[in-house]
């Protein structure tokens, strides 16, 4: 199986006004991806030409785009196409006593984490937009001239140290956007004299929330843990023996390194009076928040099943996965990304408040959505609520543009049993999107 993907854009590029750029991927099997970005970075030397040996350029200016999320490729070429734009004020390519180049990177992320992703470089052309008349003389004063000096210091800490750590400059606002121990979502800005993060991934689903400490009663006892961690938190879920699982070791320690942090099932949220100018504080800020990242992802893959799974059901889940190359989450009881007939679906038990099972739901995403809705509406679920008549009838079924989602009542006890209606939501996606020459089986 080989993947490729190249970069198409029209030369010159003007700044200050939008150009189209496509990436075209070509694949040999069908597969699913997980996204398609673009990076568009501009590069000034910063060593005199009259120096010897290479010259050290600098990122003076980072912008992205985002031209798919998770998508299904079929065999053969596929174009995704997008909008960048260089900013006004952005020098041209050129040589000189600086030199100023410029290259636009796109990135294909696979299905699964683990693989390399794929990638494709170029470099661009980058030309002055010619003005229809010379703007009149502006008087510009040492003060205005300072302050624009120390916005662009900041700028450029804020630029290089994110780079560092994996993260982009949004366009030309100072706040940091990546994706950090390769499963977690990442927003790092400003506030007042120091600084605010988001932390978001993929929910634990156990109701967990760790505050610090204050009046409220009823969490979960961390003294026989760690004292000094249950000095400053409070730590509540569904399950104790969930909470404590959570929170080992590392994930104890990440949060302690933070002045001001909390968690929850979906992501951190951190404040610190860190120093928004400070280099060297700022580094250290985004490597905390890497080791968190990081430990919030192992905490996930270690939670232990809830309580009312017993060990056959957890064994049944647990080989329902494997065969379908998913991947168990045994905190709230799911499977996602398990492979039926070419289709990716999501097996997960649905609980109440209190984190009590009460149904099982079926989701399969159509990415891209599907335009056969007009013709497909009124009977589009009919044969997905056939295939299920024996385990519940008032099961509920939504086929929209974007997903297909079936629902069941009660508890699964094993998702094999569920092959033959997940076999029909993969024929109803062929059918959505006009593909009806295979049959729900292989």
């Amino acid at each position: 199986m080989a993947v490729r993907a190249s970069i198409e854009v029209e030369e010159p590029v003007l700044s200050g006004q939008p150009f189209r750029v496509a990436v075209v991927v070509d694949t040999t099997s069908a597969r699913t991806i997980r996204g398609v970005t673009l990076l568009l970075r501009g590069f000034a030397s910063l060593v005199p030409r009259s120096e010897q040996g290479d010259k050290d350029h600098r990122t003076f200016g980072s912008w992205t785009a985002s031209l798919a999320e998770t998508t299904r490729l079929e065999p053969g070429a596929r174009r995704f196409e997008g909008t960048l734009l260089v900013p006004g004020d952005a020098p041209p390519t050129g040589e000189g006593v600086m030199d100023v180049h410029y290259a636009l990177d796109a990135r294909l992320k696979l299905e699964f984490p683990w693989v390399f992703d794929v990638t494709a470089s170029r470099r661009i052309t980058v030309a002055r937009a010619a003005q229809a008349e010379r703007p009149a003389p502006r008087p510009v004063t040492v003060s205005s001239t300072v302050s624009a000096v120390g916005r662009a210091r900041w700028h450029v800490t804020w630029q290089e140290e994110g780079r560092r750590a994996g993260l982009a400059l949004e366009g030309r606002q100072m706040g940091l956007h990546g994706t950090l121990a390769g499963a977690v979502d990442a927003r790092v800005e400003p506030r007042g004299n120091g600084v605010e993060a988001r932390l978001s991934w993929d929910s634990f689903g156990i109701g967990l929330s760790i505050r610090p400490r204050g009046l409220l009663r009823g969490s979960v006892s961390l003294d026989a843990v760690d004292p000094a961690f249950g000095k400053r938190f409070v730590a509540r879920g569904h399950d104790p023996a969930q909470v404590l699982a959570a929170l080992d070791r590392d994930l104890r320690a990440a949060l302690l390194a933070f002045e001001s942090v909390e968690l929850d099932d979906g992501g951190a949220e951190v404040r610190s009076t860190t120093s928004a100018r400070d280099p060297e504080a700022l580094r250290g800020l985004l490597a905390e928040l890497e080791v968190l990242a990081e430990a919030a992802v192992a905490a996930e893959r270690g939670l232990l099943a809830p309580s009312w799974v017993v060990p056959s059901m957890e064994d049944a889940w647990r080989a329902f996965a494997a065969e379908t190359t998913g991947r168990l989450r045994a905190g709230r009881m799911a499977v996602t990304g398990a492979l039926v007939d070419g289709d990716r679906i999501d097996v997960e038990t649905r609980c109440d408040g209190r984190g009590r099972p009460e149904a099982t739901r079926l989701t399969l995403i159509l990415d891209p959505p599907a335009d056969r809705m007009a013709q497909l509406l009124e009977s589009a679920g009919a044969d997905l609520r056939r295939s299920v008549q024996d385990r519940d009838r008032a099961c509920r079924v939504e086929v929209r543009a974007a997903d297909v989602v079936l629902e069941l009542a009660g508890v699964t006890a094993d998702p094999a049993v569920l092959r033959a209606p997940m076999a029909e939501m993969a024929r109803l996606a062929r059918r959505l999107r006009g593909d009806t020459s295979r049959g729900p089986y292989r």
